[in-house]
């Protein structure tokens, strides 16, 4: 949408917008991928033997 909103749905009273930065966004699932990942080759350093992620 235009100036960064996007419509997220209709009210009973009309259109709400919502303004949303997707590129904030990205980076966070980005960087919550990249974390999330490392934790687990933590865990799988710290006992291999039941194979996490598997």
């Amino acid at each position: 949408g235009a100036g960064g909103r996007v419509r997220v749905g209709e009210s009973r009273g009309g259109t709400r917008s919502v303004p949303i930065d997707l590129a904030a966004v990205s980076r966070l699932d980005e960087v919550r991928s990249a974390d999330l990942t490392q934790s687990l080759e933590n865990l799988k350093a710290v006992d291999p033997v039941h194979k996490l992620g598997k």
